[in-house]
């Protein structure tokens, strides 16, 4: 197969400067080197220009197509100069002929994506990155035009991914029988990763994601005031939603005694934070199925989140941390959790979760047969 996946941040992945990127681009990163390493030709749709920040040429293909999308371009071009990149993106997607078309993410490029798919007779993959493209939220998220996009190209699309139950039984009631399935997110890293760290070698509680509004930094400030016995070390980048809201909110946390604001990190150094963390803490208002996650169980590190925040229940299921109904709850499960006689157990229990369920050959394999099922005879 030949496949191709529109995504403007794998650049910057392969550039790893610390610039900040989503939890959606990685996963669509991962699978990318998956299907490589089965042999399918891989490419992804990007910006005009990317080649040249790219160090070393990877082994899948760099398609450049539209202006870099900033808060000045991309979807938020209007009239002639948002249509010329669309039908520069059509053109480019003409020439390479993929046999499958992905996006990730509700937004303006689904309807894009799908429509150029069906005007190419090319299937569509939607990529759900987020219980907020399934259940409405989206709507507060997106502007008008933008929803219309979204929902003519979700509803045109040949397959549905979905991370986790909730997200497929959103979109079964909206579509019924269509080809919706629930593929996990892959894990994949190269390099060697950190070695285990028992109980007695972690120092501090881990927070870690953009500083955008979901991410709820405003409650992450109550709840370091709240345990001032608890070092914390907060990781993350400032995005174009970040508001004055949240640079105060950082300004607060940089104030406080048991809080180190330890800036951008790039993909080798998350892993060597978490791993000497006791725990990961969540204090999203919703995730579909976050890629941090997926990071500290690979260096065997609990997690804490909200009980609406586990995909699929698979911490309070397989052992993984401490969910909790309410925001209230966590500084007492941040507490039990760092105090726990058994916390090396519960450590090497996420390990090898992470081992057992996300895999990237198992899950590009589990992938494949899906896709093969709509490419057209």
């Amino acid at each position: 197969m030949k496949l191709l996946f529109l995504d403007s941040n794998i650049p910057f992945i392969l550039q790893d400067d610390g610039k900040p990127f989503g939890g959606a681009s990685i996963r669509v990163f991962h699978l990318i080197q998956g299907f490589t390493q089965l042999g399918h030709q891989t490419g992804i749709l990007t910006w005009t220009g990317a080649k040249k920040i790219i160090k070393h040429q990877p082994d899948f293909d760099v398609v450049e197509s539209f202006r870099f999308p900033s808060s000045k371009g991309g979807s938020k071009i209007k009239g002639y100069d948002f249509l010329r990149d669309r039908v520069r993106m059509y053109q480019k997607i003409k020439s390479y002929k993929p046999d499958i078309l992905f996006q990730v993410t509700s937004a303006m490029n689904t309807g894009v994506m799908a429509l150029i798919g069906k005007l190419l007779n090319i299937p569509f993959v939607f990529l759900v990155a987020s219980d907020a493209d399934t259940d409405g939220t989206y709507d507060k998220i997106l502007n008008r035009l933008e929803v219309i996009s979204y929902e003519f190209g979700v509803r045109r699309a040949q397959l549905i991914v979905c991370q986790n139950s909730y997200q497929c039984q959103q979109f079964k009631k909206r579509f019924g029988n269509k080809n919706i399935a629930l593929i996990s997110n892959p894990f994949h890293y190269r390099k060697e990763l950190p070695p285990f760290q028992s109980h007695q070698q972690r120092k501090y509680v881990m927070w870690l994601g953009n500083f955008a509004p979901v991410k709820n930094l405003p409650f992450m400030y109550q709840l370091v005031r709240s345990l001032p016995h608890v070092k914390f070390k907060i990781a993350g980048s400032s995005t174009n939603k970040t508001s004055d809201e949240i640079l105060i909110c950082l300004e607060n946390l940089d104030s406080c005694d048991n809080v180190e604001l330890v800036g951008t990190l790039n993909r080798d150094q998350v892993f060597f934070y978490l791993s000497k963390a006791y725990l990961l803490v969540n204090t999203s208002h919703f995730e579909g199925f976050s890629n941090t996650f997926l990071e500290a169980l690979a260096v065997g590190t609990p997690i804490i989140s909200r009980e609406s925040i586990d995909p699929d229940q698979i911490i309070s299921k397989y052992g993984l941390g401490i969910t909790v109904k309410s925001y209230e709850e966590m500084g007492d499960a941040i507490n039990t959790l760092i105090d726990d006689p058994n916390y090396d157990e519960v450590a090497l229990k996420c390990k090898n979760y992470l081992a057992d369920h996300h895999e990237l050959d198992h899950i590009c394999n589990q992938f494949e047969k899906i896709l093969m099922s709509i490419i057209p005879s």
